[in-house]
């Protein structure tokens, strides 16, 4: 079942790496229905591959079950990458329990730190990666802020 599992996760996270990879696709995305369940997902993944539980992840022979977490990780970052420009989508990402419960960016500095750590992506992508992870506190500060104004307000 894992082995199923592993090869269809793996497979649907390079579609949609290549699918995203065009901006006018991306923005779809971005602006439809999709988009919050995306960015769900998009964050537990990256929270499982890089948060703070990653050492949990040790799979003896792992290429039996297609566990390919180094190239998950660059596809999920890729991924990110390309919804780097599209305000709903990191608006949506800012505002998940993924991302909060997750301590914000911390996960985010643990990726970045594991991609440099093993050469898995371009120095630009990194610097573009910690770029996304900057506007996503911009906008969980916002969000912040006008949930704390909206507990002001009279019922």
């Amino acid at each position: 079942i894992v082995t199923g599992s592993l090869q269809l996760a793996n497979e649907t996270l390079s579609m949609l790496a290549y699918l995203t990879s065009e901006a006018k696709i991306a923005s779809h995305f971005a602006n439809s229905a999709l988009c919050n369940g995306l960015a769900a997902m998009l964050l537990d993944l990256l929270r499982k591959l890089a948060g703070p539980k990653v050492s949990d992840l040790k799979v003896e022979d792992p290429e039996k079950y297609f566990f390919r977490p180094k190239i998950m990780l660059t596809e999920t970052i890729q991924i990110f990458l390309n919804f780097a420009n599209e305000a709903t989508f990191l608006r949506a990402a800012a505002v998940d329990g993924h991302y909060v419960s997750g301590g914000g960016t911390s996960f985010f500095k643990k990726a970045i730190k594991i991609v440099r750590r093993r050469c898995l992506l371009s120095e630009h992508d990194v610097d573009r990666f910690a770029n996304v992870a900057k506007s996503l506190e911009r906008y969980a500060a916002q969000a912040k802020e006008v949930e704390e104004k909206l507990d002001d307000a009279p019922d």
